[in-house]
């Protein structure tokens, strides 16, 4: 992950300088280039089964050699049953701590890539950036998920993941519509850093969600969690520039249109993991205290002497024969004189 968010954190600035210096063509060659080192590194990684038959010995003390060599299976290696990711993806839509992980996932890839095509637009038609400052400003959008999503996994450790969740969420929301205004450029630098320095730090808390729910769930391990998280980022990665770029282009405000839905998907989002994030999600906890209160309540005031209308009735009756008077007896039936 540290090496992803590197990758984005130097990407659009090189980008755009490759565009302004060397024209369009330059930032695709530099990404080819980036391509290859990284197939040639992949073919030199040598995986752990492959360790693990090499340097296993026979009872010769020789390296077993050939592909038809197999390796003793390691002592505690158990059975795992093998699921699709479609399987994986239903097993886990069945917890609902994993589906509002989920949901909130695609939420957060319709965020971020929603304004990936529009912000660019955006700074040119409104201050006239060129490639190379749109670059530097998506700096904004990435420098504080650097920092935000250590300090949010240490917190989440420490208060629980569901708090986290519901307050990065609800402290993005407002920066979200200060970017509609219309002024300097420092308004819309800040902003757009608050905004992604608190909706960064969903993901620990998101990727933490689903872990758990993954060591109660048979023949599904961490591998198939970071895969289901990716699979709904890229759901939403094929959705959210189309809809962002097609309301910017065809929408009038096009901008202020993306600015107030992606203030409700968060809205949602937050709402959803409030009820369903983490251990104890914090509705559980609202109603579960109210219920405690209520109950709390009306225990004492059953406790207090006097309450009850047994009480009341032998209180007044006290009073009245303190005054002197005889106690109300209850009539007897008087039947009607003969006719």
């Amino acid at each position: 992950m540290s090496g992803l968010t590197l990758g984005v954190l130097i990407g659009p600035p090189v980008g755009g300088v490759l565009n302004d210096k060397l024209g369009f063509r330059a930032p695709f060659i530099f990404a080819i280039c980036f391509c290859l080192l990284d197939l040639v590194g992949r073919f030199l990684v040598i995986e752990q089964k492959d360790v693990t038959r090499w340097a296993s010995q026979n009872e010769t003390g020789e390296a077993p050699i050939g592909n038809d060599a197999k390796a003793p299976p390691p002592e505690d290696s158990r059975k795992r049953t093998q699921l699709s990711l479609f399987r994986v993806i239903i097993t886990l839509g069945r917890s609902k701590r994993a589906f509002v992980a989920l949901v909130n996932s695609f939420i957060y890839g319709i965020t971020f890539t929603a304004t990936e095509p529009t912000l660019p637009l955006r700074l040119a038609d409104l201050y006239g950036f060129t490639s190379t400052k749109v670059g530097i400003v998506y700096l904004a959008t990435v420098v504080p998920s650097v920092f935000s999503t250590p300090i949010t996994g240490w917190l989440g450790d420490r208060i629980g993941v569901e708090w986290i969740t519901v307050a990065c969420q609800m402290l993005s929301l407002p920066w979200w519509l200060v970017m509609i205004i219309r002024g300097p450029v420092a308004l819309m630098v800040t902003s757009l850093a608050l905004a992604t320095f608190f909706l960064s730090g969903i993901t620990t808390s998101l990727t933490t969600d689903l872990a758990a729910v993954s060591r109660q769930s048979e023949g599904i391990g961490y591998a198939h969690v970071f895969g289901a998280f990716n699979f709904a980022y890229s759901c939403a990665s094929a959705v959210g520039p189309l809809i962002g770029g097609q309301v910017y282009a065809r929408v009038p405000h096009g901008w202020t249109v993306i600015m107030g839905m992606l203030f409700g998907l968060i809205l949602f989002s937050a709402i959803l993991a409030a009820y369903g994030a983490g251990e104890k999600p914090i509705f559980d906890r609202l109603f579960r205290h109210s219920n405690m209160i209520m109950t709390s309540a009306a225990t004492t005031l059953e406790a207090v002497p006097g309450n009850s209308q047994e009480s009341n009735n032998q209180g007044a009756s006290d009073e009245v024969e303190q005054m002197g008077v005889a106690p109300p007896q209850p009539e007897k039936g008087i039947l009607p004189p003969p006719g």
